[in-house]
């Protein structure tokens, strides 16, 4: 017996021992809506059904249901409720609508929503009738529904469906120019703005994309609107042009390091990162730093800014541990970074090999790991160490990295333990 067949049968046990009262019944049922007690309500309009034999109270006991998470128990309500009465019943079919697009149902959730749609024709009815439309490949049915409801709203929802169906259906042609009198229109969301980008890139549009973000940005200088042509400038290596768009803006300062970085900037882009670690004492800002740092150095061969670097390296790595948040991929690169340098530059070989092995807890597949541990054994003189790890390296992986194929040729004449 489920617990609504037996809260119902207790209740209508209390209701044996004394007089049925309705409006007290009813009173309760209201006070257990307001007070979101939806379970309740429910086996009370159903109490109310039974004793009474009024329809309505079959019908509240459905509306109430809508709100629980029993789609399967809702429609099995009305389909009772279908057996009592012929009337359409508008609400009653949404609820069961609804009840079909919970369970999965798209069949019988399409032919409810098309006598819905006879009732009731409106933008929200098309796109959804037009969605489930799409899920069973009735793409002319769903274009015709969907540019109902995007011809009345402009909505991105239906939008997007649209251009889904084109592209489905090899019309790129299509699908573009949609698009982009949709954006010169109305713009888009920052969600909308990033697929956009995606299709331009996809179908190698992006000048396209590019003028038409210009004309928005200069047309609604907003942040989103300069962030979705930065994106766009970043993407064709533009980053003066993205940094003048920046500077204009209060953006996160984590944009315009990242621009600073692709421009190869790493003076300007050291710089802001060590102001972000002094002002916000983030401390991946102090491990950012020194590798733009050591990007900056000609003579890689300066132990004495090398040292500097270590000791800075290990300062942010000791109190971003403390903090525990750490970005797990970004963190083990850091661990790693730290070690290649100790390793490389014989600074302290055994203490860098930890560093990395503690950088391949986080991600033992990783190449770029694999290698640093590598030449740790091989700075140590274990050979057969070395070329063991070195082994674990694919060989296509070798060819096309020169310090790989570099510590291969090395370790390939290393006999000595």
């Amino acid at each position: 017996m489920t617990l609504n067949k037996i809260m119902i049968t207790f209740l209508l046990c209390i209701l044996s021992l004394g007089a049925f009262n309705e409006d007290d019944m009813v009173n309760e049922a209201l006070n257990a809506v307001d007070m979101q007690k939806y379970d309740q309500a429910r086996d009370l309009y159903l109490v109310l059904y039974d004793e009474s034999g009024k329809i309505e109270y079959l019908r509240e006991s459905i509306l109430v249901s809508a709100y629980l998470n029993d789609p399967q128990g809702t429609i099995n309500l009305v389909r009772s409720y279908h057996t009592k009465t012929k009337d359409y019943d508008l609400e009653v079919e949404k609820v069961l609508a609804d009840s079909y697009l919970r369970l999965g149902d798209v069949s019988n959730s399409i032919s409810t929503i098309e006598k819905i749609k006879r009732k009731e024709s409106t933008p929200i009815v098309h796109e959804i009738l037009g969605g489930l439309y799409m899920q069973t490949q009735r793409f002319d049915d769903a274009l015709k529904e969907l540019n109902k409801a995007y011809d009345s709203t402009h909505s991105e929802g239906s939008l997007e469906k649209i251009i889904a169906i084109y592209l489905n259906t090899q019309k790129t042609g299509l699908a573009g120019d949609l698009l982009n009198t949709h954006l010169e229109k109305y713009g888009c969301s920052q969600d909308l703005c990033k697929r956009s980008i995606e299709f331009y890139i996809k179908t190698k549009q992006i000048s396209r994309v590019e003028k038409l973000l210009e004309q928005i940005e200069g047309r609604s200088p907003t942040i989103q609107n300069a962030t979705n042509l930065i994106t766009v400038y970043a993407y064709q290596k533009k980053f003066d042009q993205a940094l003048e768009i920046a500077k204009k803006y209060p953006l996160n300062r984590n944009i315009i390091l990242e621009l600073y970085v692709g421009k190869g900037d790493f003076t300007r882009a050291r710089d802001l990162a060590m102001l972000i670690y002094q002002e916000e004492k983030n401390p991946e800002f102090l491990i950012l730093a020194q590798v733009y740092e050591f990007e900056l150095l000609q003579d890689k061969t300066d132990k004495t800014i090398i040292t500097k670097i270590v000791k800075n390296l290990k300062k942010g790595l000791s109190e971003l541990k403390k903090e525990k948040n750490q970005n797990t991929q970004s963190y083990a690169n850091y661990l790693n970074f730290l070690g290649y340098l100790l390793i490389d530059y014989d600074l302290d070989v055994k203490s860098g090999m930890d560093y990395v092995r503690q950088a391949l807890k986080h991600n033992p597949e990783s190449i770029e790991f694999i290698d640093s541990l590598a030449w740790g054994y091989y700075k140590l003189g274990k050979c057969k160490e070395a070329k063991e790890e070195f082994q674990k390296i694919p060989n296509d992986k070798i060819q096309s990295n020169l310090e790989l194929k570099k510590h291969k040729e090395l370790l390939s004449s290393c006999n000595s333990e």
